[in-house]
């Protein structure tokens, strides 16, 4: 039960008579006097807000009671009343009632004062005057605000995520017919590996057209017979090693080594032909595989095995299909990709990792790139540091032309040419000279810069 001591205090705070004073747009409460003595609440400014309105209006508010002790906040509407308990009671003043109002100090008694001062609601609010002003504004912006509090924030947020690193899977169908489309690809979607199957390389085919800068380009290709081949393009400033293993029957591979500090993934591209290349079976492939995966099934490595292995996953009947899904579920693998990967409709390409691993955040299809679409997989590894290299540069502009041409003029190969009979020699001659002009109007200076992929 509250104490009516409590509650003749509380009444007292209730009373309030506000000195509004009107402005072009709106009035404002100033202040609201309650004191005893010494004890003045408005040189305190324990209480002030702002309502807003406008003329020719009314100016509609409700006043927020200042309540301690053991009553609730917000009672709301007595429910014993005879009327809507849903329905709200405003105070309304007209523009010409708030124009006319003016400011009445009340007073508490002195038994009153001490009652506040019990309930602890007679404190003085915080400012920032003073030599101390400065570490308490500090300590403002890192308290926790409602927005905080209310979950939409968190009060630690974790630090930015690094970049990821981006996985391109391509069946080219001869890659050196199609230089542009693989830098286009690669400037798109920010490939920093790219796995490529059926390259259609030579052992001697030159590989800088499709190379960006920044980038290297490592290959097997098949050598018996045309087509076919695998390879790997990446940024050079990636940790990649490859391993060298005995080519098998039925499908040709590459097989690689990323590190970064702290992880290393191995990397296995795949491509299998159709029988007629190869004139192995089903059956062999499936034992070459189950070969391959005995070489990585103790390594503590992250592994992604991806590539072209023309089985026609989207056929889930397929005898085929269903013998491949066993084998990959014995060494507990999962197959990512979901959709069609060639333009007829099948999921040939596929990108495989083990289970439980998280090294693998998506793969998607992308636009088609031959026969084949492109994948785009997102690995949860650091992206390396960018590369950078130190070029020289000259500011040409700054030349004054004239100048640089009496310069020349006057210079010891001009006056001398006629002596010089040797042609190399006098192509030393005219380099040295050059170099010192250059160097006397527009001096070399050099610089680090980050290298990026433009073509």
């Amino acid at each position: 039960m509250l104490d009516p001591l409590k509650l003749t205090t509380l009444m007292t705070l209730v009373i309030l008579c506000p000195c509004i004073t009107e402005h072009q747009h709106g009035a404002v409460i100033h202040q609201v006097k309650y004191y005893s003595g010494n004890c003045n609440f408005v040189h305190n400014k324990y209480l002030g807000s702002h309502i807003h309105f406008y003329q020719n209006c009314t100016a509609t508010f409700q006043l927020q009671l200042l309540i301690a002790g053991d009553v609730n906040p917000n009672p709301g509407p007595d429910i014993t009343a005879n009327c809507d308990p849903l329905k709200h009671t405003y105070i309304s003043y007209s523009h010409a009632q708030l124009s006319s109002m003016q400011c009445i100090d009340h007073t508490v008694s002195l038994d009153t004062w001490k009652n506040i001062q019990s309930l602890g609601i007679q404190c003085k609010r915080t400012t920032y005057r003073g030599v101390r002003a400065g570490w308490r504004k500090q300590l403002k912006k890192h308290r926790p605000t409602n927005a905080s509090l209310s979950g939409n924030l968190s009060l630690n947020p974790p630090p930015p995520s690094m970049p990821s690193v981006n996985l391109g899977v391509i069946n080219a169908q001869s890659i050196g017919n199609k230089s542009a489309v693989v830098v286009d690809s690669i400037l798109d979607h920010k490939f920093d590996l790219v796995a490529i199957t059926e390259t259609w390389l030579k052992p001697d085919a030159s590989t800088a057209d499709f190379t960006p800068d920044g980038y290297t380009f490592t290959h097997i290709p098949r050598v018996s017979k045309r087509g076919g081949g695998v390879g790997l393009l990446f940024r050079s400033n990636m940790n990649i090693a490859i391993h060298k293993f005995d080519q098998f029957k039925s499908f040709e591979s590459i097989h690689c080594e990323i590190s970064d500090i702290s992880q290393s993934l191995r990397l296995v591209i795949i491509y299998r032909p159709q029988k007629k290349s190869t004139g192995c079976s089903f059956n062999d492939f499936i034992n070459d595989f189950h070969t391959l995966m005995d070489l990585y099934v103790l390594h503590k490595s992250s592994l992604i095995i991806t590539g072209d292995f023309n089985i026609h996953m989207d056929v889930p009947d397929d005898p085929e299909t269903i013998q491949f899904v066993d084998v990959l579920s014995s060494y507990e693998l999962l197959q990512h990709v979901t959709e069609p990967t060639h333009y007829l409709g099948n999921m040939l390409d596929l990108v495989i990792s083990r289970e439980g691993e998280s090294i693998l955040a998506h793969t998607n299809v992308k636009e088609r790139f031959s026969d084949h679409f492109v994948l785009s997989c997102k690995l949860n590894m650091k992206r390396p540091a960018a590369l950078k290299k130190i070029i020289t540069t000259r500011h040409l502009k700054a030349i004054n032309i004239s100048d640089f041409c009496s310069d020349f003029c006057s210079s010891a190969f001009s006056t001398n040419l006629s002596e010089i009979t040797d042609m190399s020699h006098l192509v030393d001659q005219y380099n040295i000279t050059l170099t010192d002009i250059f160097d006397k109007h527009a001096p070399a200076k050099t610089r680090t810069v980050i290298i990026t992929t433009v073509f």
